[in-house]
């Protein structure tokens, strides 16, 4: 005789709560020819036992997402499985509340800026006390507003909550410092990781978000240099007026940190 399933109708629940849905079904398994010895002999998605992915009855959201089996005391080797749905997909995506579950989003975005100079030498991000060079856009020694491009790019994983001591400490040594290598396709030293965020989302779990911001600047920032009297050292020209004549960087973030290490999950 074949492994025989009875669902238990009246344990059969869905439910929605803080904008989750959840469900549940409850099932009788036994085999009379064959009796069941271990939990690992039960077969899952056959003989109208549901298997992973199946859909709650009657619903277009919610999947099996995970399962519990128990033996029934007292009885000949009849167990009880009780299988759990929650909104998923069922091509295997993790949802949020899995542990390893990763959302990847991206901000474009300008952003007002005052410089004195385009075109400048970025010295890739390690400046020295060399002019930058470029095209001045200043008047008389004050900068001009120009709009730069700013990109963010945000991480959300899901983690264990008993990791969340050891990642802290990962995240503040990193928290200020630049890509060492290429990230998410941003080259050395362009990516600027500035932290993160963190959230329980269940007993076991944390959601942690982790927010980067690229600039093609190295996120350096252009300083002219100034006379003995405060002022900032001009050249002149009768055809052009006056400018900013020496502009240097100043590299506000100069540690590098390596950016897989945040994360397993990167």
């Amino acid at each position: 005789m074949a492994q025989q399933n009875t669902e238990l109708l009246e344990t059969r629940s869905a439910s929605t709560s803080a904008g989750k849905s959840t469900g549940s079904r409850t099932f009788i398994v036994w085999d009379d020819a064959d009796p069941i010895s271990l939990p690992s002999e039960i077969e899952l998605g056959k003989n109208n036992l549901p298997g992973y992915g199946d859909l709650f009855p009657g619903s277009t959201e919610l999947f099996l997402s995970s399962y519990n089996i128990e033996h029934i005391p007292d009885s000949t080797k009849t167990w009880k499985v009780t299988f759990n749905y929650e909104t998923g997909d069922p091509t295997g995506v993790s949802p949020p509340s899995q542990l390893g579950y990763l959302q990847v989003s991206m901000e474009y975005q300008m952003v007002p800026r005052e410089l004195y100079r385009t075109g400048g030498n970025t010295q890739n991000g390690s400046p020295n006390d060399n002019d930058i060079g470029g095209t001045p856009i200043d008047s008389g020694g004050s900068p001009t507003t120009v709009f730069v491009p700013l990109h963010i790019l945000t991480i959300e994983e899901t983690v264990s909550s008993v990791t969340i001591p050891s990642r802290s400490q990962i995240i503040r040594y990193l928290a200020g410092t630049r890509n060492m290598n290429a990230f998410y396709g941003a080259s050395r030293g362009t990516l600027l990781y500035e932290g993160a965020s963190a959230r329980r989302i269940s007993i076991a779990t944390y959601s942690i978000v982790h927010r980067f911001s690229y600039d093609e600047a190295y996120h350096m920032i252009q300083v002219p240099r100034k006379n003995p009297s405060g002022k900032v050292d001009l050249e002149f020209s009768s055809a052009k007026g006056s400018w900013a004549g020496y502009v240097r960087y100043i590299q506000p973030f100069t540690l590098l940190g390596n950016f897989s290490s945040i994360s397993e999950n990167f």
